[in-house]
Parts: structure tokens; sequence; C-alpha cells
């Protein structure tokens, strides 16, 4: 089912903000591989620099960072290799692929009907960037 929004085009550079109640908490730009009505596909290539959380690190810290809403954004150059996001429209997760020899895959919850987004009104942005 077509909703009538105008899709990103392959090889188009997009910007994913991911906002914790209301405070940004990523800003990636990403290159769209594919965007239908079933899922938006992006790739983040190494070298690409990207807004992220000073001190993060997974596990109990970044909860609790979640759950404070404190941190600070600084600029930071993604290390190879490169991630690659699968978004399932209207779903509750993501799927991120780390590209390499070998890929590992993680689930993550972003959006506002996922457990934690419910918790926290996450929620994930994807916008062009401004072409002034």
């Amino acid at each position: 089912m077509d909703s009538g929004l105008q899709r990103f085009q392959p090889g188009e550079t997009i910007t994913i903000r991911e906002v914790l109640n209301g405070k940004v908490w990523t800003v990636r730009p990403v290159i769209v591989a594919q965007d239908t009505t079933d899922q938006l596909v992006s790739y983040l290539a190494p070298g690409t620099l990207i807004d992220y959380p000073v001190g993060v690190e997974h596990g109990e810290k970044c909860f609790a960072m979640w759950l404070s809403g404190d941190w600070e954004l600084c600029k930071k150059t993604l290390l190879p290799p490169g991630m690659l996001r699968i978004a399932p429209h209207g779903k509750p997760f993501e799927v991120f692929a780390r590209l390499g020899k070998k890929a590992v895959c993680c689930l993550g919850t972003l959006t506002s009907s996922g457990h934690f987004g419910e918790l926290l009104r996450a929620s994930t942005q994807w916008t062009r960037p401004s072409t002034s």
C-alpha cells in the first residue's frame, strides 16, 4: 500500500537524527540504498563525520544516559567497517549490520512504538540536507 509520501532515491544522501525525549541522540549522514513502502535501507560509510554522544558505551551506561537525558554530542569519524541499516516502516525495531569480512547484525528499538521507545518517546527522523 503506497502512503503517497515522496520516497528517497537510491544514492541520495539524507540525514538520520535519533531523538530521545526531544533531545538529539545522534546525527548521521547516510546514503540511501532503497526506500520502498516496506522499508528504508541506508548505508553509513567509514570515514563519515557523525554527531555522537560523548562517552557513550553500550549497556548500562547507555540506558542511564537515555533515562537521564544527560549527554552532549561531539563530532566522531565512523571507523571501518561501514554500517547497513534496515528500517521496516511501521515496525518497532531496526536491523543494523556492520559490514566487513563478517557481518554482525543486531536489533535496536528506535521507534515510538517499541518498548523503550514508549518509555523514552524515541523517534528517528530522516531528512534531506538543506541546500543553503
